[in-house]
């Protein structure tokens, strides 16, 4: 690199320093990082990695504070709990890890994995994988254009999308898509050093980063086909391809050899502590995970909650730029089109396709480095066109970079919602830096994290969907009780759960939420101190279930031997697909008997 280059990326890298000093984490090792960093303080200082001992992680829980529920982990049948995540972030974390453990070994610092020593060695580790990120991307990006372009790139990332932000003001430096970033940025290096020089340096390289960046993210596995399908755009150069992978395949078989070797570690974690080699890492939240018949590519894309294109428009350029580089470099093309349609494809499958709290779509982060190329063809089309276009897009550019870093700042005063963002709402506020009451009415339910819903705004819904079990001739029992006779369900030791009754989400509204009332009349036979009992709602993804709530009869005021009315409240979730069912019933666990007369569900939808 030339010193003019030099001086400039170390500016960025300066800024980027200043950025993440000036919003510098409370505590780094927290939330969705405390789960990815887990394997290490569990395995190298309290060997306990299937958390047998839970009272070590609940003191460190009230100690450092890393999230409100161990959701990082799921509990096991038998006994301890397996770690949420897979373990490649761990694998980066480590050389930061253990510096930071050396320095609470040779201070006052208590060396649990966790205190100062180890914050801090994580906070500028994961600085430096920014900084070798930027360097490397701007080597990958002279490779096809000039200084000048590669430099504007590598700036336009930064200050014209919604990296700066992931990596720095929300969910830390420490995320997968800082790590990742720079992971693509040296599979792109390597995959061009291999095809320039096919040395078996370079294979054994990126096999190690291609298997630590699945071994991170599982989905990542669309990484291999940068290198697989580099130089390939027609039947020739697909031949050609084939004889330099069997004229070099020791070392195609050497990457294939590490990358399964780094793979087996999960495998061989699951079947140490679960006892089977693959096992479904989100445990019961069913509410999220893949769902490759139904993506949301629109939504991930165009939509207003958390749109690319809208929150990050400079991406969409970069998509444009697929076309010059078609047209100038076809070897390069085809490789890196068929990335980033795999790419925007799996991240548009998850439930969860806004991706929690964030600015824009965090998921797509990583994929940068490539897209970055595609923007760079964009830039150098247009700059080769007369001083009208030349000069329109770089009003557009700068536009471009100006709205967003405007956006930012919007998100960070709370006007730009990370959750619930709608069309109607993000035009009320557009240039606005504070939304009114008024124009917060306009965005999507609050869904309170803690679990406690109140249904405190029923003049704005309307009764869309009711429904009453009263129970048939086949179901209902006759039972005298204090010279009374009463019909229902009789619940007891033998017959703990009474009939279900299951309603799909579409029945219920359409919109995209309802509020759920649900009113039972039950009748306890027996003394209230034998006759516990729970009423039931949950919304089933095929047959599992997730947003599971139990409204336990301790906490109600039921007199025995006389009927009860219970009304519970219950706001759906964000269902997965509109065929999840909202399931309720009693379950009885006590050891006398209680009487079930009636359950009636009733939907609620705005207006």
């Amino acid at each position: 690199m030339k010193i003019k280059s030099t001086l400039w990326l170390l500016l960025l890298f300066l800024l980027i320093v200043v950025n993440n000093c000036f919003f510098y984490p409370s505590n780094i090792i927290s939330w969705d990082v405390f789960g990815y960093y887990m394997y290490l303080p569990l395995k190298f200082i309290y060997n306990d990695l299937s958390i047998h001992n839970f009272s070590t992680i609940e003191h460190l829980m009230q100690t450092y504070h890393f999230s409100d529920t161990l959701y990082q982990a799921a509990q096991l049948e038998n006994s301890g709990y397996v770690l949420k995540y897979t373990m490649g972030m761990s694998i980066f974390y480590a050389p930061f890890f253990f510096i930071g453990h050396l320095i609470a070994l040779l201070s006052h610092f208590p060396a649990d994995g966790f205190s100062a020593p180890y914050q801090h060695a994580l906070f500028a580790g994961n600085l430096l994988y920014t900084f070798v990120g930027i360097v490397i991307l701007f080597k990958v990006l002279k490779k096809f254009f000039s200084e000048k372009i590669s430099l504007l790139v590598v700036y336009l990332l930064f200050f014209a999308t919604n990296y700066l932000i992931t990596i720095s003001i929300h969910g830390q430096n420490a995320t997968p898509h800082n790590v990742l970033f720079t992971a693509y940025t040296l599979i792109l290096w390597l995959t061009v050093k291999w095809h320039e020089t096919p040395k078996i340096k370079y294979i054994i390289f990126l096999s190690i980063i291609c298997g630590l960046s699945i071994l991170s993210r599982p989905t990542e596995i669309i990484c291999i086909a940068i290198p697989l399908f580099w130089g390939i755009f027609n039947k020739e150069t697909f031949y050609k391809k084939l004889i330099l992978l069997k004229e070099k395949y020791g070392q195609i078989i050497l990457f294939i050899i590490i990358l399964l070797a780094i793979g087996s570690l999960q495998f061989i974690y699951w079947k140490i502590h679960v006892g089977k080699f693959i096992y479904t890492d989100y445990g019961d939240n069913y509410g999220e995970g893949m769902d490759f018949l139904n993506p949301h590519i629109w939504q991930i894309l165009f939509s207003f909650r958390k749109g690319w294109f809208i929150y990050t428009p400079v991406m969409f350029l970069a998509v444009l730029g697929f076309i010059p580089m078609y047209r100038k470099n076809r070897p390069l093309f085809f490789a890196l089109t068929l990335f980033v349609i795999a790419n925007i494809y799996l991240t548009s499958c998850w439930s969860c396709w806004w991706y929690a709290f964030s600015f824009s779509q965090r998921a797509l982060v990583q994929s940068y480095p490539v897209m970055a190329i595609g923007l760079g063809y964009f830039i150098q089309y247009c700059f080769e066109k007369n001083r009208l276009i030349k000069s329109a897009s770089i009003f557009l550019i700068v536009a471009l970079t100006f709205l967003n870093l405007f956006q930012i700042g919007q998100f960070m005063h709370g006007v730009i919602d990370g959750e619930r963002m709608t069309k109607s709402y993000y035009f009320a506020v557009f240039g606005k830096i504070q939304a009114t009451e008024a124009d917060k009415t306009l965005l999507l339910i609050e869904r309170p994290y803690d679990g406690r819903e109140v249904f405190a705004n029923q003049e704005k819904y309307q009764l869309h969907f009711s429904f009453t079990n009263n129970y048939d001739e086949d179901e209902f029992i006759d039972t005298v009780c204090d010279n009374k006779v009463v019909r229902g369900i009789l619940l007891h030791e033998g017959c703990i759960f009474s009939p279900d009754i299951e309603i799909p989400f579409y029945e219920l509204c359409h919109t995209d939420h309802a509020w759920i009332r649900v009113t039972v009349n039950v009748f306890p036979v027996t003394d209230l101190e034998i006759t516990s009992f729970s009423v039931i709602a949950q919304f089933n993804y095929k047959e599992w279930a997730y947003k599971y709530r139990g409204f336990d009869s301790k906490n109600m005021n039921i007199e025995t031997r006389k009927t009860n009315e219970i009304v519970i409240e219950y706001l759906t979730p964000e269902v997965r697909t509109v065929s999840d069912k909202f399931k309720t019933y009693i379950w009885f666990q006590g050891t006398g008997m209680l009487l079930v007369e009636s359950i009636k569900v009733e939907a609620f939808c705005l207006e």
